[in-house]
């Protein structure tokens, strides 16, 4: 198939006059200003965005957390919440969750998804039956997965025992290398299913299960990415240092080959030369910043972490925010409360949001999906709604910014995922009803049996 855009952001910056052919999935040549008849027009075109981080059972709760619990409610007294709700997800729940989930993610921009999933033990229900729910979504919406199983082996530092909401996230070594093991084989020849490890957070393994899993690593494709929680909350740092004599990033630095396969989720709290050392490492940083914010977590050093040339993505956790617009904007907007100033992601060649969106779509390396308007790279590109009032009439570059900056619904038109259009007129073509309702009676249930979630 071949389309041709009057303005596409490639790599290398805004081009008038784009033309794509795709074949098996993939963006197959990619020329300016050679359009021919017969190619399906396209307006403003923008790469699909991969969102490095999700929970998709969160979803189920979003919203039911807002009242105070505890006198002194925090990230931790949220956990609890978390535990009791993922405790009554089946198969079947994380199934018809996702699947709403992934739908409405491809309906903002994101065509890929990093899915840190550690719901392993539950109910009547297997480790791989909980991860073939989350394939099945994926499949049936069209969204590129990349699955990592989580690696949960304690409480807290210094071996603390597991909390009674966490047994269902516990696998045994043994166990765990199965499931991983069983993921690749099922999947080896699935472009669309990658496959990732994930040590939950320093908290919850210890040094030694972190170099088995390193062992457990040299056993798959030297591209398997790995992805960790780290350096979350003041806490987490404290109880590292005190625990592992270091704090969280620091101990990574030193103890595990930090490179461009690593994922650091969060990392809010860091020192200048955490900063440096990540960027040095080649590592990318995974910025959630609507739930860093909603949680109370803290403040990513983006401006300091830019100047170092860092590799950063976002992602949604998926218990707030389903919007990479959204987030991008909240990535910038924070850093301009911290200093006080406006446009810190702009250069004197290019606008806050060409610059957010370029570095975000640059880091689908750690998800396996090659992300980006180039040729090799996964067929995924983003249309922009040119008769939304808010776009209407304006330059490719300013449509961007007021997509970030201004975002409102019915700007996004068409969302092309692997070579396939799965967004129309702002809708997946693949819009169900049925599922909606399903999810709404999966939340009613879930308020109704955790009086903390009632609403």
């Amino acid at each position: 198939m071949a389309y041709a855009a009057h303005h596409a952001l490639l790599p290398s910056g805004w081009q008038e006059g784009v033309r794509f052919e795709t074949e098996n999935g993939v963006f197959s040549k990619i020329e300016i200003a050679a359009a021919r008849q017969g190619d399906e027009q396209l307006g403003v075109v923008l790469p699909g965005v991969p969102n490095l981080h999700s929970h998709a059972f969160q979803r189920l709760f979003a919203g039911l957390t807002e009242r105070r619990t505890h006198s002194h409610d925090t990230f931790w007294t949220w956990r609890e919440a978390m535990f009791a709700a993922a405790l009554q997800v089946t198969p079947e729940a994380q199934y018809t969750t996702a699947k709403l989930l992934y739908a409405t993610m491809l309906e903002q921009g994101y065509t890929s998804v990093g899915e840190f999933h550690y719901l392993h033990a539950q109910p009547q229900s297997d480790a791989l039956e909980m991860c073939e729910a989350l394939v099945r979504a994926a499949q049936e919406t069209g969204i590129a997965l990349t699955l990592l199983p989580v690696l949960y082996r304690q409480g807290g530092f210094n071996h603390a025992p597991l909390k009674e909401g966490q047994h269902s996230f516990a696998l045994e070594r043994d166990a765990y290398a199965n499931l991983v093991l069983e993921l690749s084989r099922r999947y080896a020849h699935d472009t669309r299913v990658r496959l990732g490890l994930a040590p939950h957070s320093l908290r919850a393994v210890t040094p030694e299960d972190m170099k088995w899993l390193l062992e457990l690593l040299h056993s798959l494709p030297d591209t398997t990415p790995v992805h960790i929680h780290v350096a979350e909350q003041e806490r987490e740092v404290q109880e590292c240092l005190e625990h592992l004599k270091a704090r969280p990033v620091e101990w990574l630095m030193g103890n595990v080959p930090l490179d461009k396969r690593w994922c650091l989720i969060h990392a809010t709290h860091l020192l200048s030369h955490e900063v440096k050392g990540i960027a040095k490492a080649g590592a990318t940083v995974a910025l959630c910043p609507t739930t860093e914010a909603s949680l109370g977590d803290g403040f990513f050093p983006f401006t300091d972490y830019l100047q170092h040339e860092g590799r950063f993505g976002i992602g949604t956790d998926s218990q707030v925010c389903v919007s990479p617009w959204e987030e991008l904007r909240l990535v910038e907007t924070t850093a301009r409360l911290q200093h006080r100033q406006r446009n810190l992601s702009a250069t004197e060649r290019v606008s806050s949001g060409e610059r957010l969106l370029s570095k975000a779509t640059a880091t689908g390396h750690v998800l396996q999906h090659p992300h980006g308007l180039v040729v090799g790279a996964s067929a995924d590109l983003v249309t922009l709604n040119h008769e939304h009032p808010l776009l209407a009439g304006l330059g490719p570059a300013t449509m961007l910014d007021t997509l970030i900056f201004a975002h409102s619904e019915g700007m996004i038109q068409q969302v092309m995922c692997g070579g396939v259009w799965r967004v129309k007129t702002g809708r997946h073509v693949q819009h169900d009803d049925e599922a909606s309702r399903a999810f709404a009676r999966l939340r009613g249930h879930l308020a109704e049996r955790l009086p903390s979630l009632r609403v």
